[in-house]
């Protein structure tokens, strides 16, 4: 274990003086490399010979497309149950992952896009279905519309957030559902009780 963590702190020594090198390798990747001993296990598939100690210089040859790839891959499970004034305080680190939360609806579009309450002035979030339609099931397992001013359980994924000078600094939260090619939603909202 030592050895592994000695040879990762190595590593990464070498790997950043790489990254000054013009190199397409994202150096945030290798700054939470210590928090999974994984990334260092996955880094020594890069090296292309053994590493050479001569006095206090250390020798790493670490294929620079691999180191690329490498940087690129995410190992996190992008699956995550947040709360969703989580989700308002910090947006942005929820980009691209799957989210479960429980929130309450604003407004309904034709049963194909649904605003959220935020609570908050400068906040929208919206949640689009790609043409799907948007429904909840009863106790019969028929299907209802889901009604404003109700709290429902979601599953979605954040794929944008964007402001625009003419929005006095409104954030709009761009999600959608997970939608099958047959224009089917996988996780359709839950009423919660």
């Amino acid at each position: 274990m030592f050895i592994s963590r000695c040879l990762g702190i190595l590593i990464l020594t070498a790997l950043v003086l790489a990254i000054g090198c013009g190199t397409d390798v994202k150096p945030n990747y290798f700054i939470g490399m210590f928090r999974d001993e994984g990334d260092i296990d996955r880094l020594s598939e890069c090296l292309v010979e053994t590493p050479s100690v001569e006095g206090d210089v250390i020798t790493i040859k670490a294929d620079s497309p691999c180191l690329v790839d490498l940087s690129k891959r995410d190992t996190s499970d992008p699956n995550m149950d947040v709360l969703f004034s989580e989700i308002l305080n910090d947006p942005e680190q929820f980009l691209d992952k799957i989210l479960t939360f429980e929130a309450t609806v604003k407004k309904l579009h034709h049963a194909r896009s649904v605003d959220l309450f935020t609570n908050r002035r400068g906040m929208t979030f919206n949640i689009t279905s790609h043409g799907a339609d948007i429904h909840v099931l009863d106790e019969d397992g028929e299907e209802e519309d889901i009604v404003p001013n109700k709290k429902y359980k979601f599953k979605v994924r954040i794929y944008e957030l964007k402001t625009h000078a003419d929005w006095n600094g409104r954030w709009h939260i761009q999600s959608e559902f997970i939608v099958t090619e047959d224009k089917k939603i996988v996780h359709q909202p839950i009423l919660v009780e």
